[in-house]
This record gives C-alpha cells, sequence and structure tokens, in this order.
C-alpha cells in the first residue's frame, strides 16, 4: 500500500515552504512528492523575479533547466535500448563513437594542458558511461569561472556536433583524456552526454527526438532540449546569489557561460545538463518508475527487473568511496559565510590545484588546514576553522589566472549552478592566523573532512616527492586497518628518466628484501604452534653446519680474527630475536656490501650446507659477533623451517601462508613476476642524481636464476606492497578479533610485539636505527623491531617494523590499529644503510597518515 500524507504534514509543508519564501534565503523554489497512486505534495512559493514583487508569484507549472537531473533520462533512454537488444552493456563505446577510439590517462583535471601519463589498456563500454566509472571527467579552466565553458557552452558544428565536442574536450592532447583506466573508480563527467551520443547513433534520432517518441509522449510529459517559444513563456529565471550573500535575478554577471538556449544554435543535445521540464513533469517520470516496480503501470516504458537494477550498485569499492565523498559534499553548511563565491569547483579540483601550488608557496612555508571543534562555551553545533593548529589548505586561484597572491578556499558543490565557497588569503591564513565559524550540516563533519583532505594529502605529499623534488623514484605506498585498505598509490615510471617505460603500477612486484624477515618468522612460529619445533631447540641438533660457531672481532673484514669460540648454546629464540649474533660483512667505508651467500649461485641440492660453507669462509666455526641488528639469522631460521617440514622455505610459505590470505609472492623471479617486477634504480654518489641501475661490479646484487636460488629467509621474497599489507592487515584482523583462517593464534600474534632483547642489545640495535631514521628508541621481539616509546605524530609505543635493503618499510600499530608500508627500489650504497631521502619520504607519508587518520 502506498503511503498517504496526513493532513498535519500537509500543513507542515505549507508552513516550511512559506517560512522559507519569507526569509529571503533562496529564491523561487517548487516542490513536490509523488507516490505509485498519484501526487501528494505540490507547492511553490517566492516571486518570479528576485526582489521584484511587480513579477508575480512563480507558477507551479513554470518550466527550469534541470541540468544533470538529465541524466537519469538519458541513462533511462539508453536502458530502453539495451532491452530492445539494439544495445548491450558490454559494447565498447568506441564501436559506435569512433571519436573514443584511443584514449588517454592524464594527470590533472583542472588544466586545459594535463600530463598524458599514457593510453587506456582498458575498453570503454557501455556500462562504464552508466555507472560513470568510464573516467570522463569535468574539467575546469584555470579561471574558475568559466566551468565546463568550451565543452558546454560553444555552438558546435551543425553538420558533425559529436566530433566537434570530442575535439573541443580533446583540445591538443592525442585521445579523449580520462582520469583512471574505465571501471576502477567514480569521477562525475561527460558519461552521460556521451551515452546520449551513443543513443543517437544506435537510433539514427537526436536524443530530443528519441526522447518525445519513447519517454515524453508516452508519459503525457512536455520537455525538450530546446528553449522554444513556448517553454521560454514558462521558464523561471535565474537567479544568483553575490559574495555578500545577496541574492539577484541573473544578468550573466559573472561571465559564467551557459549551454546554448536559442533553438537555432542546440546542435549537441547534451544527455548530461540540456533539458528543460516542469518539476511536476519530472515527478510523473519518477511516479512512472514506482508504478512499474509496484506492477502498477499502464504502458511501461521500462521492463520491471530494469528498473529493479536502477538500485543496484555497480561501483568498485575505491568509486562507491569517492561517490559518498562527493554527495556528503553536495549541502554546503547554512548560514551567511564571509567570502562566498560563484565559482563552480568540487573539493577535489582544488585538492589538485593544491598540489600544485605546494610547490610554489611561500618560502619556507607550507600552507596547513584543519577542521577542530570549538570551545566548550561555545554553540556546540559550531566548528571553528582555526589557522594556528592547521593541518592542510586547499588553493584555488580567485581571479581569471592564478596570481602571485594566490587565494585559498574551502569548496564544495550545492548544485548545478550556484557553488558558495569560503574564500580566505594565504596572508589570513599563514601569518595572522584568522578563525571562521559557521554552523555545519551533519554532512559536514569533521571526520568526513580529514577523510577526503588526508587522501589528497597524502597523494600531494607523494606527488611532490616525484614531480616536485625528485627525490625518490617510481614508488608503492599504501596502509590499512583491519577492516581493510584505507590507502594506495603508486607514481613515477618504471624505469627512472624513460617516459616510454610506463607508470609504476600499483601492483608491481619488490624485491623486499630483510621485509621477508617477518614472513620467515611467522613461518618458525607457526611450527612452534604446532609443537614442531621449540624457541629453547638448540640450532645445532637441526642444522649441524652451525656446530661450534666462534666469536670474531672485526666484522669489517674479509678475514676477521677469531677471539673464542663460543660458550653459549645458539638456541632458535636467539635467531627469532636477533641475539644470535651471525651478521652481515660491513665494507670498511661503512657501506652494506651484498655478501656471497646471497649472490652466490647455489647449485648443490644442499643449499644450506653452501650458505654455511659461504659464510665461515677460512674461519673453523660460523662467525658470531654477539650484537643484535641485521644478520643474517632470518636465513638460519628459514633453513630450520626448510629441515623440519621437509620443503623449500617458499613451498611450505605458499601453503601456509600466501595462499590462505590470497597472495601472490616467491623466493623465484619467474617468467610472470619478471614481468611486474620493479627495475632498480641508483643513487649516483658523486651528485645524488637517479639514475637506472646497470651492473656495477662494486655492489654485485642477488642472484635470480630460478634454478640456482637458495629460499633464503631473511631476504629472497619477491612480493607487491599490496600484498605485504595483506599480511599486515591480518595480523590486526588476528588481534582484533576479526580475522577469518587465521594463520597464528592471538597469543602469537600478541607476542610479535613484545620487546625480548637485553639493555645492550637495544643500545647496539638503536645505534643501527639511526641508519633507519628511527626518531626514538627500540628493541626487537620474536620477529621485528617494536618501538619502545612513542614516536610523536606517528607510530605508538610498541609498534613493530623493519625494513628492506632497496627501500621497502613498513610499520604496524595495534594500539591505533593502523599499518603502513612505502616502497621503491633504490640501491645507495653511501649512506650506510636505506637512502636518506626514501627514509624522509616514508616517515613524512607515516606522519601525513596518522594527521588525517579519525
Amino acid at each position: 500500500m502506498a503511503p498517504t500524507l496526513t493532513s498535519a504534514g500537509k500543513d507542515a509543508l505549507d508552513t516550511l515552504f512559506g517560512s522559507l519564501a519569507q526569509s529571503g534565503t533562496l529564491p523561487a523554489f517548487i516542490g513536490g512528492a509523488t507516490t505509485a497512486d498519484g501526487e501528494i505534495y505540490f507547492n511553490a512559493a517566492g516571486k518570479k523575479l528576485v526582489n521584484d514583487t511587480s513579477s508575480g508569484d512563480v507558477d507551479p507549472e513554470s518550466v527550469l533547466w534541470v541540468c544533470s537531473m538529465t541524466k537519469f533520462l538519458t541513462h533511462i533512454s539508453a536502458l530502453q535500448l539495451i532491452e530492445n537488444g539494439k544495445l548491450s552493456e558490454e559494447t565498447p563505446v568506441a564501436d559506435i563513437l569512433p571519436q573514443m577510439k584511443n584514449p588517454v590517462l592524464v594527470d590533472e583535471t583542472f588544466t586545459r594542458t594535463p600530463k598524458v601519463l599514457g593510453p587506456v589498456k582498458t575498453v570503454i563500454r557501455v556500462k562504464h558511461l552508466l555507472n560513470f566509472s568510464s573516467g570522463l571527467f569535468y574539467r575546469v579552466t584555470p579561471d574558475f569561472g568559466t566551468y565546463q565553458a568550451d565543452e558546454y557552452g560553444a555552438v558546435h558544428d551543425a553538420k558533425d556536433p559529436h566530433t566537434s565536442f570530442f575535439d573541443t574536450l580533446k583540445g591538443d592532447l592525442p585521445g579523449v583524456p580520462l582520469k583512471f583506466e574505465p571501471g576502477t573508480d567514480f569521477v562525475y563527467g561527460y558519461s552521460s552526454d556521451v551515452l546520449g551520443f551513443v543513443v543517437e547513433k544506435v537510433t539514427g534520432k537526436t536524443l530530443e527526438q528519441y526522447m518525445q517518441e519513447y519517454i515524453f509522449k508516452p508519459l503525457n510529459v512536455k520537455a525538450s532540449f530546446y528553449l522554444t517559444p513556448d517553454l521560454k513563456e514558462r521558464n523561471l529565471p535565474l537567479s544568483i546569489r553575490d559574495g555578500s550573500g545577496k541574492l539577484e535575478t541573473w544578468g550573466n554577471q559573472s561571465g559564467y557561460r551557459m549551454i546554448p538556449q536559442e533553438p537555432s544554435q542546440v546542435f549537441c543535445h547534451f544527455g548530461g545538463v540540456g533539458l528543460y521540464i516542469s518539476l511536476r513533469d519530472y515527478l510523473s517520470i519518477l511516479r512512472h518508475l514506482l508504478q512499474i516496480n509496484a506492477g502498477k503501470a499502464d504502458h511501461p516504458i521500462l521492463k520491471p527487473e530494469t528498473v529493479k537494477s536502477l538500485f543496484v550498485p555497480t561501483l568498485t569499492e575505491e568509486g562507491a568511496k569517492n561517490l559518498d565523498i562527493m554527495i556528503s559534499l553536495i549541502t554546503p553548511p547554512g548560514g551567511e559565510i564571509s567570502g562566498a563565491m560563484r565559482y563552480l569547483c568540487t573539493l577535489r579540483i582544488g585538492l589538485t590545484v593544491a598540489r600544485r601550488a605546494l610547490l610554489h608557496g611561500p618560502a619556507g612555508q607550507e600552507p596547513t588546514f584543519g577542521l577542530t571543534q570549538q570551545q566548550e562555551s561555545q554553540a556546540s553545533s559550531a566548528f571553528n576553522l582555526s589557522a594556528s593548529h592547521l593541518d592542510w589548505v586547499i588553493l584555488i586561484s580567485a581571479k581569471h589566472s592564478i596570481p602571485s597572491r594566490r587565494q585559498f578556499m574551502l569548496g564544495w558543490i550545492s548544485s548545478d549552478v550556484s557553488t558558495q565557497i569560503i574564500l580566505l588569503s594565504i596572508d589570513d591564513i599563514v601569518y595572522n592566523t584568522r578563525n571562521l565559524s559557521w554552523k555545519p550540516t551533519n554532512l559536514f563533519a569533521p571526520s568526513m573532512l580529514r577523510k577526503l583532505v588526508g587522501k589528497e594529502r597524502l597523494d600531494a605529499l607523494m606527488w611532490n616527492a616525484i614531480a616536485g623534488e625528485g627525490t625518490i623514484p617510481g614508488f608503492v605506498v599504501g596502509a590499512t586497518t583491519a577492516d581493510g585498505e584505507i590507502y594506495l598509490k603508486s607514481g613515477g615510471k618504471n624505469v627512472v628518466d624513460d617516459e616510454a617505460s610506463g607508470d609504476v603500477d600499483p601492483n608491481s612486484v619488490f624485491w623486499l628484501c630483510s621485509c621477508t624477515k617477518l614472513v620467515t618468522h611467522i613461518a618458525a612460529l607457526q611450527l612452534i604452534e604446532r609443537s614442531q619445533l621449540d624457541a629453547e631447540t638448540a640450532v645445532s641438533d637441526i642444522l649441524p653446519q652451525v656446530t661450534d660457531p666462534v666469536l670474531v672481532n672485526d666484522i669489517a673484514s674479509t678475514v676477521p680474527q677469531v677471539i673464542w669460540a663460543t660458550k653459549t648454546t645458539l638456541r632458535v629464540k636467539h635467531l627469532m630475536n636477533f641475539s644470535a649474533g651471525p651478521f652481515y660483512a660491513q665494507t670498511p667505508d661503512g657501506g652494506f656490501a651484498m655478501n656471497a651467500v646471497y649472490t652466490d649461485e647455489y647449485s648443490t641440492e644442499n643449499k644450506d650446507t653452501e650458505f654455511f660453507n659461504i659464510l665461515k669462509g677460512q674461519l673453523p666455526g660460523i662467525p658470531l659477533r654477539y650484537e643484535p641488528g641485521t644478520s643474517c639469522a632470518s636465513d638460519i631460521l628459514g633453513f630450520i623451517v626448510e629441515k623440519i617440514t621437509n620443503q623449500t622455505l617458499d613451498q611450505y610459505m605458499k601453503e601456509n601462508i600466501f595462499k590462505t590470505l590470497g597472495i601472490r609472492a616467491s623466493f623465484y623471479l619467474t617468467d610472470d613476476l619478471k614481468e611486474k617486477v620493479l627495475p632498480i634504480a641508483y643513487r649516483r654518489p658523486t651528485d645524488g642524481k637517479l639514475e637506472p641501475y646497470t651492473h656495477n661490479p662494486n655492489a654485485k646484487l642477488w642472484g635470480n636464476d630460478p634454478s640456482k636460488v637458495a629460499c633464503l629467509g631473511g631476504c629472497g621474497l619477491y612480493m607487491s606492497i599490496r600484498d605485504y599489507l595483506s599480511l599486515l592487515r591480518h595480523i590486526l584482523q588476528i588481534l582484533g578479533g576479526k580475522a577469518s583462517n587465521p594463520i597464528l593464534r592471538l597469543e602469537t600474534a600478541q607476542s610479535l610485539f613484545v620487546p625480548q632483547l637485553t639493555k645492550d642489545g637495544e643500545k647496539n640495535l638503536n645505534a643501527f636505527a639511526e641508519l633507519l631514521g628511527y626518531p626514538g628508541e627500540a628493541s626487537w621481539s620474536n620477529a621485528f623491531s617494536v618501538n619502545t616509546t612513542d614516536w610523536p605524530g606517528r607510530r605508538k609505543v610498541k609498534s613493530g617494523s623493519w625494513g628492506g635493503w632497496l627501500g621497502t618499510n613498513y610499520w604496524i600499530d595495534p594500539t591505533t590499529g593502523v599499518a603502513g608500508m612505502m616502497g621503491v627500489q633504490l640501491l645507495c650504497v653511501t649512506s650506510g644503510a636505506c637512502d636518506p631521502n626514501f627514509i624522509n619520504a616514508y616517515a613524512r607519508f607515516e606522519e601525513t597518515l596518522y594527521s588525517s587518520l579519525d
């Protein structure tokens, strides 16, 4: 049974309409509601012309330019063709519109000359137009006062309006620009307009002719893409809100270009913005759909199953997030705002400009923005924009070109025709710390702002590191909680300074180096859980090659001097917490060389014996340093796993870790992994310049012939950053009781974060950790480094972390419930450890992430 409106409800709506009209906060308006059984409310209020009582009351039957409400009817048209078998959701758009062949990905959405990132690899299909996952976006010219001016505002060629539109859209680009690969995300843009062109090509009719015949006439609706004399007579005049918030009648005061209105100039029928219709007639269309859904429609324009499909979500998770953000920013806060502007822009566009502007801000100043609750003495419904503790600022030029004195503003969409923006000058924010206050709606919550701005701040940070500073090579960076991935970004080229090499992919494969250690320790902990191994087990009981190790005094020498034979039994627990003593050979200049145990091509079946023979060299036993830090202890632990399970470490991890978590990783650089692996970059010691790595005889790297590789648990894995984050997420899930098929017990996962070193051990670890950029003290657990204090603005105490030699660093913070990782493939032999520029970018990523978390 359809709902009805009570008389009290009608009275309340009438009162609302009357009060809104009296308040003067809105121009003339019309509103209504319907059920499948009929209209239940309809009303209008206000004068036709703002502040002109002689213009008369607004007519409820007035015709409005409905702008983006056109999109829905265009999509209905396409769905009708799909029902009739004349079109398919899977149809490539370029098969119908050849102008859409060979689109290109671009890096910016606000400029007429964006940088082309490369060709689009995914075929754009009709389904991508239907759900706005095509990548077609609305582009804003740099003055922000001519929103969509060229595509919509131009008088297109009468003979070939489609080509005229696409030529305008492309500009000087080699193809139609897209923001992302089709089907992967959501962006509001020209999808419906292109879909309208598809309808025209398939039917041989203009979109006007098609809709008149198959939608408007069957439903007795009067609507058109042409503002004909009869519609023009009923058309409600536009109004505009000036900079002070005052309403006035539209007279093209800002130079804002509309779509052509004269019928003789309308050659492109824009399926995204072009219709004129009364709201009463639009309600008739909505009512008809309700009737189809309820089985009450006479002569339905769509089949019931098609109507039901209108309410089925089709976006990816990332697309749904971005749509949610856009919707949450549609309604601006109530009340008057100083500096309200008439420019149309989305917050995302503003942030895009901000990325670029950060490179050219005031000397020594990085503008910031934040939203914090006011003091309790103030109204609880108000929030305060305070420059004294800001985190970010959004930059948009408030003039017709980006001026030297830039303007900062926060903006949001309120409709297709008017947008309000908070406008602040850079001087006010950076130097005078001026405050502004307003009353927010429930949609404009600080958490939503932090969610959006946080992602964009991270994007800007990473974009700056690549395009602005050029301090790191191609990268992948990401963060996760137990509930899922919250950020993932890739940037840069596969090969340094080689545009033809293509962009780094979010799923690029990395040589993890020492990030392998955590996975090996997890494997050993699984065996301990199953009672197949004990932490107190003597290593020599499993690997006799480790019997009678010796203590040495000079780790920088290729032939260190033996001090004495060790007296303490080397046990599994010593390997797990790095107090065992095996060490990486260190060159006299302080750089870490790749030891022969890693670069050797293993040819025998007994790879563990070959490993220990190389490690011993001319010494009488395995050399120990008795100093924790980075070492080959994890490699020995990996051999133990192999001996106990009678499997290679690769086989064991695939079966007991990777398969369970859906991770793709291997110790062997197979052909399929080699295709995705990120090439290594090199920082020249002479000038610090980045270049592609070619074989350096002084820095022999890892042997990668799959037939000659030992599965070394300290450094041998290849994996994507995204997959490693899946492992970290799984640990968080175990800790939170959310894991399906946990690979470790809860108590074992908790033990990962318990420090195990002595005070002397911690002192030595921290001396080494300074080279990794650790800002605070740390210890070692049974798997990774654990910080023993909070790191201000970053991870909390008892967070786990470590990193790899080529720049693959991670942390996992169980207190905050977040883990993060950043990866490059960068060889830097001059710093003694990881590349300082990478460490700096990694620290800034972590700080930015934490400042953006709810």
